[in-house]
């Protein structure tokens, strides 16, 4: 049924008259107006069925893509069984449902597994990880390359100058660019936000691969829902190598961060070790990530003796826990313990609380009814927001709580970097519901008090007029 609804969409065009442009070396305004269209997003999520087809095998993982300005984040999220590590026997592993992660930055990619305490640092394009979803049904075939590096660069030969032609067939804008690698061609739909529904490459005269789309509005935005890349090697170009299907798209939302950091690939600062390797694959030296610094490399004897100190500490506790309990006394409970459960049971009742300042706020500066009632307007939205995320990322939450939980009750000393890594992780995945707090609900509401009630406000908390 996809087979039809793409043939239909990207072939509609044939037989129909056209307008013939003069051929130019400036691109023409309908391919500009395509990219202008994926540049507008500067923030997204975009959820997705990711199929490769590779002889007569298909690898098929969910995955998830975020981007922010120039940084991208690639989460693998397992295969249909929810699997993301496997064995070389094709088994499930130990850590078989922890997400994986890269986040491009700065022209490295950084590599980590969600609860592991290492990580590595590459440079980008040694690996063929990350994607810049604004890529997606752009170019003729699936790229890694980021949107600004593949505007008007051709794959096989740089630099390589293109000769541009436009028609307008059956409503659609037909761009030709003519280079020395061959012809590719864009077929761009003006009425879907000038989004490409095929894009193909042509060598020698030949069609040698192509992408097809069928689009969907997200966030009032025209994008692909779903995508799918064919290639004359694959099965003689009769059926996709690549297909990409869309299950959530979401685009610029002011909660989104306007930049990645190293955390938000579950990288703890100053706990995750992390091995730096050079285009050879050579490790160049070791350290971990300091905020607002970011890799600093720490000599090997440094790194030891702080995990000894840790180590020898863990043991003493065990070795206290064991002798009060021969004489009678309570175990020792795991540090922090309690506190990880109030964190947790606070978490999920985020939404009392922020009822509960809202309530608070409304009383404060003595709203009147339409001031009350956008008040409240705005903190359920921002409930709805919170909600959201907690339901997207509540087995990450589980998952993590439960590892932590074991790693505290174990007396081997690998296990020591091991939870402060997962505590580090639940720290950042409670992180979001702060930030909607603080950047959303809380100056939302500011907006509302008028100045006199400010005046009043501050009057009745000072015993003093406020200052104009």
């Amino acid at each position: 049924m996809l087979r039809t609804v793409f043939l239909s969409v990207v072939f509609g065009w044939v037989g129909v008259s056209a307008q013939d442009s003069a051929k130019s070396f400036d691109p023409p305004p309908a391919l500009l107006r395509m990219y202008e269209a994926r540049a507008a997003l500067e923030t997204g999520i975009v959820d997705v069925g990711f199929e490769d087809f590779r002889g007569n095998q298909r690898k098929f993982d969910n995955r998830t893509y975020r981007f922010a300005g120039n940084d991208e984040i690639f989460e693998g999220r397992g295969d249909e069984d929810g699997v993301v590590w496997r064995d070389t026997a094709g088994n499930p592993t130990d850590y078989a449902d922890e997400i994986a992660f890269a986040l491009r930055k700065d022209g490295e990619l950084w590599i980590h597994r969600e609860f592991d305490w290492g990580a590595q640092i590459k440079p980008d394009g040694s690996h063929l990880i990350v994607a810049d979803a604004r890529t997606f049904g752009l170019m003729y075939g699936f790229s890694h390359a980021q949107l600004d590096k593949m505007r008007w660069k051709d794959s096989v030969r740089q630099p390589s100058a293109r000769k541009y032609s436009e028609t307008i067939e059956n409503g659609l804008h037909v761009v030709t660019a003519e280079s020395d690698v061959g012809r590719i061609r864009w077929w761009i739909d003006p009425r879907r936000g000038w989004s490409p529904v095929r894009c193909a490459l042509y060598v020698d005269g030949a069609l040698f691969s192509e992408s097809r789309s069928v689009l969907k509005q997200y966030d009032g935005v025209w994008y692909p829902e779903a995508v799918q890349y064919w290639v004359k090697g694959h099965k003689d170009g009769r059926e996709p190598n690549v297909r990409i299907t869309t299950k959530h798209a979401e685009f610029n939302h002011p909660e989104h961060p306007r930049e990645f950091t190293p955390e938000d690939v579950a990288i703890v600062p100053r706990v995750t070790a992390i091995h730096k390797y050079d285009r050879k694959g050579v490790r160049v030296n070791s350290g971990g990530y300091v905020p607002g610094v970011g890799y600093e490399p720490v000599t090997k004897d440094y790194a030891y003796a702080k995990q000894m100190q840790e180590v020898l500490a863990r043991q003493a506790r065990a070795k206290a826990a064991a002798a009060s309990t021969a004489t009678g006394g309570a175990a020792e409970t795991p540090r922090n313990a309690g506190a990880a459960t109030r964190r947790s049971t606070s978490l999920r009742k985020f939404d009392s609380e922020w009822e509960a300042y809202t309530r608070a706020f409304i009383a404060r500066y003595e709203l009147d009814k339409t001031q009350t009632q956008k008040a409240w307007t705005i903190c359920h939205e921002c409930q709805t927001r919170g909600a959201t995320y907690l339901a997207s990322v509540k087995g990450r939450i589980e998952r993590a709580e439960k590892r932590l939980a074991a790693a505290r009750k174990s007396a081997e000393p690998q296990r020591i970097p091991e939870a402060r890594q997962i505590e580090g992780v639940l720290a950042g995945l409670r992180k979001p519901i702060g930030v909607i707090f603080e950047k959303q609900l809380k100056p939302r509401l500011d907006k509302l008090p008028t100045r006199a009630q400010r005046a009043r406000a501050e009057q009745a908390r000072t015993g003093k007029p406020e200052r104009p």
